[in-house]
């Protein structure tokens, strides 16, 4: 008997072994065989790591079908009491829908979960998360099901299960539950106080989420990351005042963010908005790393405050010493630039580069279209702009908004 229990458990290694072997690029379809053949595929443990691998590699149907074989009673148990179902396997599942995108699909896995299997802090972890995501008044109900589930098991205050449940909240627009679970949370790190943050300035609460920020400098214990920054930043961009852009500039630098590409993009954005195009530029000419975004924010900007020619020069120089790809957003900046200009020659010259050429993604974008339309219109090539809108008759109410 003890050589059979020993030889058990060796197969059982042995599997576990080959299926997260296979995490470093490897098939673990060898070794869901394996499982398959020896009897093994209810084993909680190793149906959870088949889940989790078929899950990073985008399939499904293969995660989902070994959780069914898994959770199936077996013919050798008792209909009348059959063993309860791993968590572990179902967080397992959690976490594999939210993987591949698709929070509803969690939620409703939570919702069934029978009574004899009993969540952990990362199962309401992950469910929370799910509720958050899926963003429909079904998961918001659920979400605070979750809350009241995980407060009745003490899990409620836990950093993981918190700062999910801050999310959650704050995404379904209850400011006033997120901040009663962070003030219930003995312990709290970065990530629950971004997440606070975040929340009062989805809210529009950018005082309170100042306040909170302050808070966390002087008394919380923790040190702002890249993410509290360019989320106080946009803020800021949205619902602040220009008084403040110094102060969350002076943050940005003594934080030791200043070569931070996220932190430097929102500032720049948050610049141009405010209109103070000098910052924006100093911004722009230090920052080593520029990706899209930046450009894209920077050429947007110079648009916006009524300087569309230093706009097209930018662009023209972008193309020309850069190794950027022109995208959606920059496109349509240096559309409504030449718009602006009254300049059809280099709205022309776009079209024919980067919307009619042969491999261009923006050939049958509506916004694009459109913003074409708009332009040769504004410049008086009427003609250009009815034969674009005849020849984009798919987005014919967008389009001819456009026209109009």
């Amino acid at each position: 008997m003890p050589s059979v229990t020993y030889g058990y458990q060796a197969l059982k290694e042995s599997l576990a072994a080959a299926i997260s072997a296979s995490h470093a690029g490897g098939d673990p379809r060898r070794a869901h065989a394996l499982a398959v053949v020896s009897g093994l595929t209810a084993n909680g443990y190793l149906a959870s790591l088949l889940v989790s691998r078929y899950s990073r590699l985008g399939n499904l149907d293969a995660a989902r079908g070994v959780f069914d074989a898994a959770v199936a009673p077996s013919p050798s148990s008792s209909a009348s009491s059959p063993p309860p179902p791993k968590t572990l396997l179902y967080n397992a599942m959690l976490r594999g829908y939210l993987t591949l995108g698709l929070p509803r699909q969690a939620a409703a896995l939570f919702r069934d979960m029978p009574p004899s299997c009993v969540p952990d802090r990362h199962t309401y972890h992950l469910a929370a998360t799910a509720c958050s995501r899926a963003s429909s008044p079904e998961e918001t109900e659920l979400g605070r099901r979750i809350h009241g589930d995980a407060a009745a098991r003490g899990l409620a205050s836990d950093i993981l299960v918190g700062t999910a449940l801050i999310g959650m909240h704050a995404e379904a627009g209850d400011i006033g539950a997120a901040r009663r679970v962070f003030d219930g949370m003995p312990k709290r790190d970065t990530v629950a106080w971004n997440a606070v943050i975040g929340g009062y300035v989805r809210a529009g609460c950018l005082g309170e989420a100042v306040g909170m920020f302050n808070q966390m400098r002087s008394v919380g214990g923790a040190q702002p990351t890249e993410a509290t920054l360019v989320s106080l930043i946009s803020g800021y961009a949205d619902f602040g005042s220009w008084k403040g852009r110094g102060m969350l500039h002076a943050v940005v630098v003594k934080s030791g963010f200043v070569c931070s590409l996220f932190a430097c993009n929102a500032l720049l954005d948050m610049y141009a908005v405010f209109g103070c195009l000098s910052e924006a530029v100093t911004v722009f000419r230090h920052m080593v790393l520029k990706d899209s975004v930046t450009w894209s924010s920077m050429i947007g900007g110079l648009v916006q405050n009524g300087k569309s020619g230093y706009a097209i020069k930018l662009f023209q120089w972008m193309i020309s010493k850069s190794a950027v790809s022109v995208t959606r957003s920059i496109l349509l900046n240096v559309l409504m630039a030449c718009s602006e200009l009254g300049d059809w020659g280099e709205g022309k010259w776009v079209e024919q580069n980067y919307v009619l050429c042969t491999s261009s993604e923006f050939k049958r974008d509506p916004s694009v279209v459109t913003a074409l339309i708009y332009m040769y219109a504004k410049c008086g090539k009427l003609g250009s702009s009815v034969s674009l809108l005849y020849g984009s008759q798919r987005f014919e109410v967008m389009l001819s908004r456009g026209m109009l």
